[in-house]
C-alpha cells in the first residue's frame, strides 16, 4: 500500500471515530431536551389542574360521589271550626329495608330471607306488611288487580319499566295479575316452594308481600342509600322482637332498620271521610305532573299528598317542604360515612280550618243512620217470598219482606267464602252443602233453557229472569256481547230486549249469526256458528258455576223460596261473630221463642247490623246545613263513610278491596257526587221565572183537575181528587203539579221580544230556556263551590211543563241543592258554598277568598215573601217540628229514578222562617216517601242551637234513642 493511501485512510477513520463522539456526545443533549419538554407540559398540565381549575374539578369530583337524602316536611293539622282537631300527624316506627348485600353474595337469597323472616315477625304481632301495590290476594287467593283502566294500565307501565304506557307491547299490556307477580317471582328469584309461600291464601299474601317489598326496593336500586319502607307503624313488640333476631344473628334480617316516621291520624274517621278525605304516596303521574308544573318542586318520589277532599284541595297549604341530608357514597350508592355534608330541615306544613261544626257533623250523620234503620224497620214485614214494585205501585205499598232482609246478609254481611273452610261451623257447612245442591238444579235449569225448554223471557220465573239478565249484562262487560247502534233496531233484538217475546237461547243463536259475539273475548278458536255458540253455553255455565256475583243471585233466591231459612242466618250472624247476644237470648232463638224475624229486627234497632251493611233501601243518605248569609258549610255528611285511616299512611289493600266490592258504596260521596232529580223542590226555581217573567201574579189563581192535558201525553198531579184553585204561594204549600205544570206551558210562549203572550204558538224550548236562566241565578248551572270533587250539575234540555216541576232531565247534588236554598232563604243572594274557615301559618292567619262575587236576583220583596210563605205552609202541614228550637220553612220532592226502586225523598228547608240563619238539605235516595226526609230534617234540626250557633249540648244517645219514624204522613209530592 502506498504512502498516499495510508494517509488516506487514516484521515477517514479519524473523521469517523470524530462522527462518532459527537453522535455520543449529543444524545444525552437531545435526551435532556426532551425531559425537559415533557418536564414543562407536565408542570402546565398540573399547574392547570391544580391551580387554574382546581376548585372546579374539586367540585366535580365531590359532586360525583355526593348524594341527597330527602327529608319529607310535615304535614299541617286539619281542624273544624272551633279549633276541634280532626287530622293530625302521630310518631311512628316503620320497619326499613336496604340492600347491603356484598358482590360475593346471593343478593337474591339474603334479600328474600330477611324479607321473609320480617313478614313472620310482623304477622305474628297481628301486623301487616305494606300493600300499596296494583296487585292483591282474593278472597279465594287468586292474585287481582286494585285498579281499573288507566290506573291498571299505568301499574303494568311501571313493572315493565316504561315511562309511556303506549310502548308497552301488547304481551305486557295484557298481563293478568296472575303473570305480574309471577315474572316478579322470576326476577326476583323467589323460592316459591318455601312452605311459607303455601297455596292457601295466608300462604300467597306472604308472597306477594315479599314481591311488593321487592319491587320497592328494586325502586331505589341506584340510590341504595335510600331505605324502603316495607312495614309501618309497627307495635313494640314487634320492635324488640326484631331487635333481638338482629342480635342473635345478624344476617336473619340484613339491611334491617327501625326508624321514626309521621302517619296521618284522623280522629273521627267514618263521619268525615267524605270531606278530608285521605293522603297517600305520589304516584309517578302525579310526580310528573307537578314538575311539569315548577321544574323547582321539591316533591319527590315517596311523598306523601292529599289524595281526595281537603287533603288534596289544601294540599299546596297542608304540605310541608322537605329537608335534605347531602351524604358521600360509594360507587355502589352505599354510605360512606355518617357525616353530613350539607343539611336543611324540612318545615311544617300550615293548618287548614274548616267551616264545618263537629258536633253538629258527626250528630246529623248518627241521625240518618238511626232513622235509616228505623225506616228499614218501617218497612220490613214478615212476610217470605219476593216484593216486586211495578210502575202501578204506590210508595206507601212498599214492603221489604224478612227474605229479602236475610238474603241481603248473605249477601252483604257474610263472609260466606268461610262456608267451607276448614274451621266453618256446622251451620255453615250444612248451609253450604244446601248451596251447592241449590247452585247444581239452577245450572241443569239453565242448560235446560239453553238447549230444549228455549222459554220467553217475560214467562220466566222471576228467578230465572234475574240470571239470565246477569248472565247477558255479563257478556256486555267483558266484550263477548257487543250490539252496534245500527243494530238496534234488529227485530230479534228488540223482540229481547223490549218485548221480551223470545228465549235467551233464541237471541244469543241471533247474536252469533250476526257477528254480535267476539270470539277473542271468549277466547275460543271456534270458527262456525254452531261452535261459536257451543262455546258461549260453555262459558255462561261456567259463569254460573264459578262466579262470586252469580252467587249472590243463587243466595236471595235461597232466601226467597226458603231453602235457607231464617234460623240458619240468625246463627251464622252469630257464628262468625258480626252480632253477640247474651246466652238468654240466643237460647230463645234456638228454642223458637224468639223468631228469627224479631231477632233480626233487634239486631237492625240497635245498629249491630246498620243499614250501609245490608244495602237494603234506603241505605244512603246525605244532608248539607249551610250558614245562609255566608255560603259557610256547617255539616256536609254522606252516609255511609268509611276509615279513612286505613287508606292514608300505605293503603290496607284488603280494606281497599273491601271498599270497592261494598254494595253500600261508601266512598261515593252522596252530598257532593251522586246527583239525582230535585223533584217538587225545584218549583220555587219555576215561581221566581214566572213571577219574574210576568206570566203569572201572586194574587192570580189557576184551577187544578188533575191532568193537565195541554201536552201529548197528558201530565197528571200527584192528588188523585185534585187541589182546586190555588194562588202561587198555595201551590208550593200543596205541591200542585197542575198549577207548575201550567207555569211550564206558559213560559213556552214568549213573544219575540221575549214578553209573555199566550198567542203565540207554545215552544217547549223556549220554555225550557227560561228555566235554564232562572235556575242559572241561583247557582244551579255550576258546582256549589265546596273545595272537594263534585258532580256538575244538569238543568233539564226538554219538556217546560215536566221540568218546570223538576222532573224530565234535572239533575243536582245535594251540595248544589244547598245553595240554592240559601239564596232562597236570604231572598236572592247565591254565595258560593265553602268549607274552608282560614289557613293558619308561622306567616299569620290567612282568609281564602272566593273569586267571584255572589249573584244576587232582582226581585221584590212582594215575591220573594210569596214563596217564603209557601215554604213555611210546607213545614206546617207537619208535627215533626216540634223540638226545633226555631220556625222553619221548606219544600218537600220525590223523584223517580228506577222503576223496580222506590223514589228518592228530598226535604229542602231554612230557619228561623223570620230571620234565616241556616238551610238544610236532606236526600235519601231511594227513601220511598218525602215524608222520611221531612222527619230525618227534623231531627237534625233539633240539634242545633238557634241561641248561640252549632249543636246543643245535650245528650246525642238520648236523642237517637227517642227517635222515630212514620210512614203513615201524607206528603205533597
Amino acid at each position: 500500500m502506498s504512502e498516499n493511501n495510508r494517509k488516506e485512510q487514516n484521515l477517514k477513520a479519524r473523521r469517523r471515530r470524530k462522527k462518532r463522539d459527537r453522535d455520543n456526545n449529543s444524545k444525552p443533549a437531545v435526551a435532556a431536551a426532551v425531559i425537559c419538554a415533557i418536564a414543562v407540559l407536565l408542570i402546565g398540565r398540573l399547574f392547570s389542574l391544580q391551580v387554574i381549575h382546581g376548585r372546579e374539578y374539586l367540585t366535580e369530583f365531590q359532586d360525583s360521589i355526593q348524594r341527597k337524602i330527602t327529608e319529607p316536611g310535615i304535614r299541617g293539622n286539619i281542624y273544624d271550626r272551633s279549633g276541634n282537631l280532626l287530622a293530625h300527624n302521630e310518631e311512628i316506627r316503620n320497619i326499613v329495608l336496604r340492600d347491603e348485600t356484598s358482590k360475593d353474595q346471593n343478593s337474591n337469597e339474603v334479600l328474600n330471607n330477611t324479607i321473609r323472616n320480617v313478614i313472620i315477625t310482623v304477622e305474628k304481632h297481628g301486623g301487616s306488611m305494606t300493600s300499596d301495590f296494583g296487585v292483591s290476594v282474593g278472597s279465594s287467593g287468586e292474585f287481582e288487580f286494585t285498579g281499573e283502566g288507566a290506573a291498571r294500565t299505568r301499574f303494568l307501565a311501571d313493572v315493565y319499566g316504561y315511562a309511556d304506557p303506549a310502548n308497552m307491547t301488547a304481551e305486557e299490556a295484557g298481563k293478568s295479575a296472575e303473570d305480574v307477580v309471577n315474572d316478579l317471582v322470576a326476577a326476583y328469584g323467589i323460592d316459591v316452594s318455601n312452605e311459607d309461600y303455601s297455596s292457601s291464601v295466608a300462604g300467597r299474601k306472604r308472597l306477594l308481600e315479599t314481591v311488593i317489598c321487592r319491587y320497592q326496593l328494586h325502586l331505589n336500586n341506584y340510590q341504595k342509600y335510600v331505605g324502603s319502607t316495607i312495614a309501618s307503624d309497627v307495635d313494640d313488640k314487634t320492635v324488640e322482637e326484631i331487635n333481638r333476631i338482629q342480635e342473635e344473628d345478624p344476617d336473619a334480617m340484613s339491611g334491617i332498620t327501625i326508624e321514626t316516621d309521621y302517619k296521618r291520624v284522623y280522629d273521627y274517621p267514618e263521619y268525615f271521610a267524605g270531606i278530608l278525605g285521605y293522603t297517600g304516596e305520589i304516584s309517578s303521574d302525579e310526580l310528573a305532573a307537578r314538575q311539569e308544573e315548577d321544574a323547582n318542586t321539591d316533591y319527590r318520589s315517596g311523598d306523601i299528598i292529599g289524595k281526595l277532599g281537603i287533603e288534596s284541595s289544601m294540599e299546596q297549604y297542608l304540605h310541608g317542604a322537605s329537608g335534605y341530608t347531602q351524604i358521600y357514597v360509594d360507587n355502589m350508592g352505599r354510605p360512606l360515612d355518617d357525616m353530613a355534608v350539607d343539611r336543611k330541615e324540612a318545615t311544617t306544613g300550615q293548618d287548614v280550618y274548616l267551616t264545618i261544626d263537629k258536633d253538629l257533623q258527626i250528630a246529623a250523620y248518627k241521625i240518618i243512620e238511626k232513622d235509616l234503620s228505623l225506616i228499614i224497620l218501617d218497612r220490613m214485614t214478615e212476610d217470605k217470598g219476593e216484593f216486586t214494585i211495578t210502575e202501578e205501585t204506590s210508595s206507601s205499598e212498599i214492603i221489604i219482606p224478612s227474605s229479602e232482609v236475610y238474603a241481603a246478609c248473605l249477601n252483604n254481611v257474610l263472609d260466606v267464602t268461610h262456608f267451607d273452610d276448614a274451621d266453618a261451623t256446622e251451620t255453615e257447612q250444612r248451609v253450604n252443602a244446601l248451596f251447592e245442591h241449590y247452585l247444581s238444579s239452577v245450572v241443569t235449569g239453565l242448560q235446560n233453557e239453553l238447549s230444549f225448554s228455549r222459554t220467553p223471557y217475560a214467562d220466566l220465573s222471576s228467578e230465572y229472569r234475574t240470571y239470565e239478565t246477569w248472565l247477558v249484562s255479563r257478556m256486555y262487560t267483558t266484550g263477548i256481547l257487543t250490539i252496534l247502534e245500527e243494530d238496534l233496531s234488529d227485530p230479534v233484538y228488540k223482540a229481547w230486549t223490549e218485548d221480551e217475546t223470545i228465549s235467551l237461547d233464541t237471541f244469543l243463536t241471533h247474536a252469533v249469526s250476526m257477528g254480535w259475539i267476539s270470539t277473542e273475548a271468549l277466547d275460543t278458536d271456534a270458527d262456525t256458528d254452531s261452535s261459536i255458540y257451543t262455546a258461549l253455553k260453555a262459558w255462561m255455565i261456567e259463569q254460573a258455576r264459578t262466579s262470586s256475583q252469580f252467587a249472590r243471585r243463587v243466595y236471595k233466591y235461597m232466601c226467597i223460596n226458603e231453602a235457607i231459612s231464617g234460623e240458619d242466618v240468625c246463627q251464622l250472624l252469630l257464628d262468625q261473630g258480626i252480632v253477640e247476644v247474651s246466652e238468654d237470648e240466643q237460647e230463645s232463638l234456638q228454642s223458637g221463642s224468639e223468631s228469627p224475624y224479631e231477632f233480626m229486627r233487634r239486631r237492625i234497632a240497635r245498629l249491630e247490623i246498620t243499614p250501609a251493611m245490608l244495602a237494603l233501601d234506603p241505605y244512603c243518605g246525605s244532608c248539607v246545613i249551610t250558614d245562609v248569609n255566608t255560603g259557610d258549610v256547617l255539616a256536609l255528611v254522606s252516609y255511609p263513610g268509611y276509615d279513612n285511616n286505613k287508606l292514608s299512611n300505605g293503603a290496607d289493600a284488603d280494606y281497599y278491596a273491601k271498599l270497592q266490592n261494598d254494595a253500600s258504596n261508601p266512598m261515593l260521596n252522596y252530598a257532593t257526587q251522586q246527583r239525582t232529580a230535585p223533584g217538587s223542590t225545584f218549583k220555587m226555581v219555576s215561581a221566581t221565572a214566572s213571577l219574574l217573567e210576568g206570566v203569572v201574579t201572586t194574587g192570580e189563581t189557576y184551577r187544578c183537575n188533575v191532568i193537565f192535558d195541554k201536552i201529548d201525553p197528558p201530565a197528571s198531579c200527584w192528588s188523585s181528587s185534585g187541589h182546586g184553585s190555588l194562588r202561587l204561594s198555595g201551590a208550593i204549600t200543596h205541591s200542585c203539579n197542575v198549577f207548575f205544570y201550567e207555569m211550564g206551558w206558559r213560559l213556552g210562549h214568549m213573544n219575540s221580544a221575549g214578553v209573555y203572550d199566550p198567542s203565540v204558538r207554545y215552544s217547549s224550548d223556549t220554555g225550557v230556556a227560561k228555566l235554564q236562566q232562572y235556575a242559572s241565578l241561583y247557582g244551579l248551572d255550576e258546582k256549589s263551590g265546596v273545595e272537594i270533587d263534585e258532580t256538575a250539575p244538569h238543568i233539564a234540555t226538554g219538556d217546560s211543563v215536566r221540568a218546570a216541576i223538576g222532573q224530565a232531565d234535572n239533575a243536582y247534588t245535594t251540595a248544589q241543592l244547598s245553595r240554592y236554598v240559601s239564596t232562597v232563604a236570604n231572598s236572592g243572594i247565591c254565595n258560593e258554598l265553602t268549607l274552608v274557615d282560614h289557613i293558619e301559618g308561622s306567616e299569620g292567619t290567612q282568609k281564602l277568598e272566593k273569586d267571584s262575587v255572589p249573584d244576587r236576583i232582582d226581585m221584590q220583596q212582594e215575591y220573594w215573601d210569596a214563596i217564603h210563605s209557601g215554604m213555611r205552609g210546607v213545614v206546617q202541614s207537619y208535627s215533626f217540628f216540634g223540638r226545633v228550637g226555631a220556625s222553619v220553612a221548606g219544600k218537600t220532592g220525590t223523584a223517580q229514578q228506577a222503576k223496580n226502586r222506590p223514589d228518592h225523598a228530598l226535604f229542602v228547608g231554612y230557619a228561623p222562617y223570620d230571620d234565616p240563619e241556616i238551610s238544610i238539605v236532606t236526600r235519601i235516595p231511594f227513601g220511598y216517601t218525602s215524608s222520611y226526609a221531612v222527619q230525618v230534617s227534623a231531627h237534625i234540626l233539633g240539634r242545633y242551637d238557634f241561641e248561640n250557633g252549632g249543636s246543643v249540648d245535650s245528650d246525642l244517645q238520648d236523642t237517637l234513642d227517642n227517635l222515630s219514624i212514620s210512614s203513615n204522613v201524607s206528603t205533597g209530592d
